[in-house]
């Protein structure tokens, strides 16, 4: 089966959700901002709709929870990205009660880094942690300024140890973790397969074979834009969308049966 997506993953455009009294559960899409590829890991990342991935965890883990392993973390951005989104729909206590966190990447001076809290701010982020950067009535603001340094309009901070702690950071490479059972409901793995190789070669289907098969029956894969054009990355010349699809994996509908950008499931 080939899915032909059309148009231009990395700069989607989108609608700003207004964040009204009236919605529930009370959360909004944030503004968003448009990278070019190759800059990074960044909060609310605009390859994916994360108001609608905000609806799909309230519908399936409101009751159950999630475990939520996030693969190629950086320092830590996605990872403080979702768990703002879950603290805005759950409350933060609720939020750490329903959901736990994983977050590796291979490179281990990233991670050394994310262990200790570090991470940059770039200006044009503020407003999308606005609620992680001011202290609310039951607890301090989560990133403090580390230091006084701007390096062209960036900051450096430091997160809150409790909200590093959550992360749970650790040294991992992907292409090994797919042999061994995933104990995972939500994975995410977004814009990282462009850099994985297999001793200088492309990604072998077994990778994508290995991963259907070791993840949990009904488990969320959350991937990125740059997934539905790294054909170059298999011998096939089928991008890693396509590629998931064949392995079992299916993309993710709304009600009305339209597909849901970059989330995928493997079928309970």
């Amino acid at each position: 089966m080939y899915l032909n997506f059309a148009g231009n993953f990395m700069n989607l455009n989108r609608t700003k959700v207004a964040f009204g009294e009236a919605q529930a559960p009370k959360y909004h899409q944030p503004a968003l901002i448009t990278y070019p590829p190759g800059s990074g890991n960044h909060f609310f990342r605009n390859d994916l709709d994360w108001n609608k991935l905000g609806e799909i965890i309230t519908e399936r883990f409101s009751g159950s929870g999630a475990k939520i392993l996030i693969h190629g973390c950086s320092d830590g951005a996605e990872y403080y990205s979702l768990n703002l989104l879950l603290e805005r729909i759950y409350g933060r206590k609720k939020a750490k009660e329903l959901f736990s966190f994983t977050c590796k990447d291979i490179r281990e001076e990233v991670i050394e880094k994310a262990q200790k809290g570090l991470i940059v701010v770039q200006p044009t982020e503020v407003s999308l942690i606005k609620g992680y950067l001011i202290a609310g009535p039951d607890s301090k603001a989560r990133f403090q300024t580390h230091d006084m340094s701007i390096v062209r309009g960036m900051t450096s901070r430091k997160a809150d140890p409790d909200l590093v702690a959550r992360a749970n950071f650790r040294q991992g490479d992907f292409m090994e973790d797919v042999k061994e059972k995933i104990d995972a409901d939500m994975i995410f793995v977004r814009n990282s397969f462009i850099y994985m190789e297999d001793d200088g070669k492309k990604i072998p289907k077994s990778c994508l074979i290995s991963l259907y098969e070791n993840v949990n029956p009904g488990a969320l894969l959350i991937v990125g834009g740059l997934e539905y054009g790294d054909k170059e990355k298999y011998e096939d010349g089928q991008p890693t969308v396509n590629q998931l699809i064949n392995a079992g994996f299916r993309a993710v509908e709304d009600e009305q049966g339209n597909i849901v950008e970059c989330i995928f499931e493997k079928p309970s």
